[in-house]
């Protein structure tokens, strides 16, 4: 069943379903991701880490880019300063 204004042109209706039929076919597209600061690689939002704690400005790393490399390990390598 079709509806269409007196005009020839698609109703509401019509546009929505047309819109939503569309958008059923483009699931893999709408999961959030974020592109890793240390990799480069997109990534899913689960067990991201941020760059520098309590900002998003600056980014965020994945799940095994902070595993890999815990916050703070290049911390060792410098003098402590007394």
């Amino acid at each position: 069943m079709s509806f269409r204004s007196s005009y020839g042109h698609k109703c509401a209706i019509e546009l929505y379903r047309d819109a939503t039929e569309r958008q059923a076919k483009l699931a893999g597209v709408t999961i959030p991701t974020f592109m890793c600061r240390r990799c480069g690689k997109r990534q899913s939002v689960s067990g991201r880490r941020q760059v520098v704690r309590g900002s998003s400005r600056y980014g965020y790393h994945c799940a095994s880019c902070s595993t890999a490399r815990p916050a703070g390990a290049g911390c060792e390598s410098r003098p402590s300063q007394v």
